[in-house]
């Protein structure tokens, strides 16, 4: 009795040990114990080989490839047809034609014409004389100055006589000369015109220098005129050109002048 108690305990006490051998190693399954006398290492390599069997083992051959689905062949669309192209023709281009020489032609001769007359212009630097004058009444004999309104500091000036000789006829003296402060005028041709009854006399001036702040006279002319006898009035006009500045202010010409009346 005891002998089968044993016996049965050590058989129990073997499947634990194989199943704790079998968790062990990995294996999820229960190898249950074989009397027959194998070993449990046995038993479980027995028992993989049936659960897994190797698919290329026993038969010496290749495992039979997987089916996979044929590709069907994919067909391309057929080319399009392009027709030719074709190039117009292209003409020659005749080279340019040379022109044909222009036929000489005798050029006419030019007309002979006479040249236009014109007036002589005016000499540069002759002065003008303006036409109006102021007028006074003058009885024979009769003395006087006529004097430049342009400055104050700087004075043209003509200095008169006039008589009546037995004849009738008048004889008028006429002196012109220039007042001024400081001044320095280079010499001068034909820039002043002293007229007397429509008798014009062109005369120069020299140079003219005053470096004193007095007032100093530059005698420039003196001029003696006959007039026909029954003379009533005497026109007397002086001009000299400046062109420069005076005192601040810029003067062109100094003219003086006037009509006498004989009373």
């Amino acid at each position: 009795m005891k002998t089968r108690i044993m016996t049965l305990l050590c058989a129990a006490l073997l499947t634990v040990t194989t199943c704790t051998m079998t968790a062990c190693l990995g294996f999820g399954e229960i190898i249950p114990a074989d009397t027959d006398g194998k070993s449990a290492a046995d038993q479980v390599a027995e028992h993989q080989g049936q659960n897994n069997p190797d698919p290329w083992a026993g038969n010496g051959k290749d495992p039979a490839p997987a089916d996979t689905e044929k590709e069907e062949p994919t067909t391309q669309p057929p080319a399009p047809v392009t027709e030719p192209v074709t190039q117009p023709a292209v003409k020659p281009v005749d080279p340019p034609k040379e022109d044909p020489k222009p036929a000489e032609t005798e050029a006419p001769e030019p007309e002979e014409t006479e040249p236009a007359e014109t007036e002589p212009a005016e000499l540069p630097g002759e002065p003008v004389i303006p036409g109006d004058l102021p007028s006074s009444v003058i009885s024979l004999p009769a003395a006087g100055k006529l004097t430049s309104q342009q400055s104050k500091n700087l004075v043209l000036g003509a200095d008169y006589t006039a008589a009546q000789n037995t004849d009738g006829t008048l004889t008028v003296n006429v002196g012109v000369s220039l007042s001024s402060y400081e001044i320095f005028a280079s010499a001068r041709e034909n820039s002043g015109m002293l007229t007397v009854n429509g008798e014009n006399v062109l005369f120069s001036t020299p140079q003219l220098t005053n470096e004193e702040r007095s007032m100093h006279t530059f005698p420039l002319l003196t001029k003696t005129f006959t007039l026909p006898a029954g003379t009533t009035q005497i026109s007397i006009q002086v001009q000299w050109q400046f062109g420069g500045n005076y005192g601040g202010t810029y003067i062109t010409d100094l003219t003086a002048g006037a009509v006498l009346v004989v009373g």
